[in-house]
């Protein structure tokens, strides 16, 4: 992997996560690398902070994947 690939789902019901529901789930896939692990919190730091921002509710309201990932901050592939 030469760069981080994120995946994100969402679910109205929400996903059986340790007795709880997920409403939000983030995949990440890092690249290896001797600076990777900095870069890999770093960007997980960035997405808690935009996720505190617009709220859950605003997340979950997105229309378009181009909508979610610019309230998160991230560029779509291909964009």
């Amino acid at each position: 992997v030469d760069d981080f690939q994120l995946a994100i789902g969402r679910s109205e019901k929400g996903v059986n996560w340790h007795e709880q529901k997920a409403n939000l789930v983030i995949l990440m896939i890092s690249p290896v690398s001797p600076g990777s692990p900095q870069l890999h919190m770093e960007l997980m730091r960035q997405i808690a902070v935009r996720l505190r921002e617009t709220g859950l509710d605003g997340v979950m309201s997105a229309e378009s994947p181009e909508e979610l990932t610019s309230m998160l901050g991230l560029v779509l592939e291909g964009s």
